[in-house]
């Protein structure tokens, strides 16, 4: 057993060096996401299976394939006011993962399946809100406040469009339906419990709703001193930021990870509901 995780944890180094190497090269990653990155794909592949890899790969994919296009189509698209590039760190990085490995881990030690889905629909929400992000800026109506309904200035945590709700439910459809159908392949090609799709989807789907929430109503907001724009920078013109609402420490990456818990535990919630 010992030599099969050895071997597992090798075969993780390898692909993760090839993934997290493009994504540098591609400015998608910074170095320490880089590495944070090569971690997960440790992990993933020493305590996981292969449909439990291939899922997050697909989440990495999907959401660097959509940043690059993006970028190439609409180079005039900016970010001023999140706090963060699109250029991901390691917090960044595990902010968006670390809950669903936190269930893998659980189900590695239980084998128990309420912890396998709880792993997809924590990657199905981490997809759900990074889609929105990406493609709810390319909206060409104003987002409004998810709590007042009032316009927002693109990029701003807690705005909605009709465009980044759809991307968001399209991520968490792709990523379920897959793990669904991944699950399906490596139990003989016969379909498992349609469970392993519709709570991961439906969970996966509120995770924005939850990123939103949290970015309107408790994230920290700052406004420059020099140009009086919002911000979620400390620092904006050179000049140190003035906190106008929400809680100081709760920055970006903290609404990133307690949205994926809640998403994680709404998901074994719903497990529950469908199983009791």
């Amino acid at each position: 057993m010992l030599l099969i995780l050895f071997y597992r944890a090798l075969f993780g180094v390898f692909t993760s060096l090839i993934i997290g190497f493009f994504a540098y090269l591609t400015k998608q990653l910074t170095r320490s996401g880089t590495i944070a990155l090569i971690f997960i794909g440790v992990l993933l592949t020493t305590i996981g299976s292969w449909p439990t890899w291939v899922l997050i790969v697909l989440f990495f994919l999907s959401s660097g394939g959509i940043h690059l296009v993006k970028k190439q189509l609409f180079p005039q698209i900016g970010d001023s006011i999140a706090e963060k590039g699109a250029t991901r760190d390691a917090k960044q990085v595990l902010a968006n993962s670390f809950p669903a490995l936190i269930s893998l881990v659980f189900y590695f030690s239980t084998a128990n399946e309420l912890f396998l889905i709880g792993y997809a629909a924590g990657i199905a929400g981490a997809a759900s809100d990074t889609w929105a992000s990406e493609i709810g800026v390319l909206s060409p109506s104003s987002p409004r406040s998810i709590l007042t309904l009032k316009k927002l200035p693109p990029g701003t945590s807690g705005g909605i469009t009709i465009l980044g709700t759809v991307a968001s439910f399209s991520a968490s459809f792709l990523l379920s339906v897959s793990f669904w159908l991944l699950i399906s392949i490596t139990s003989g090609f016969s379909l498992v419990s349609f469970s392993y799709f519709l709570v991961p989807f439906f969970s996966g789907a509120l995770a924005s709703i939850f990123d939103s929430l949290l970015g309107a109503g408790l994230q920290a907001r700052y406004e420059c001193s020099v140009c009086h724009q919002w911000t979620e920078k400390t620092m904006h013109h050179g000049k140190q930021t003035t906190l106008i609402k929400g809680l100081r420490f709760l920055d970006n990456d903290w609404v990133n990870l307690i949205s994926g818990f809640l998403t994680v535990v709404t998901s074994w919630g719903l497990y529950f509901f469908i199983h009791p």
